[in-house]
């Protein structure tokens, strides 16, 4: 039995369009580059140890929202804004949570060198 060929295929190059900038193109591309990445601040909030149901319930929107928020859909403006907002209250009650712990750890060191002076 001859063997087969597999089928080649023709690849034809068509000249690009001319492309020229204006002021709408660099101030599109301005606005991508500001873009939220939601699925990271959600990944984050996750890490917070929320659910998805209880980010939807301190938005006050359905966790099929979140969830949707999650696979790529832009939330409104206003529920944009509580997202970041929750996402700065968490990460402020995390860098307090840290700064008391550095000083219990701080003056634990302190009263076990003065034990150890008294001794």
């Amino acid at each position: 039995m001859p063997a087969t060929r597999p089928p080649t295929y023709r690849i034809t190059h068509k000249p690009l369009p001319a492309f020229t900038v204006t002021a709408a193109t660099i101030a599109a591309t301005a606005i991508d580059a500001h873009r939220r990445d939601w699925f990271r601040i959600l990944v984050e909030l996750r890490a917070h140890g929320l659910t998805d149901t209880d980010i939807a319930r301190a938005l006050r929107v359905r966790d099929s929202t979140v969830r949707n928020w999650k696979y790529g859909a832009e939330p409104m403006h206003s529920r944009g804004e509580a997202l970041l907002a929750l996402q700065q209250e968490l990460r402020r009650r995390q860098q307090r949570t840290r700064r008391t712990l550095r000083e219990r750890e701080r003056r634990a060191r302190v009263r076990a060198e003065r034990v150890g002076e008294g001794a």
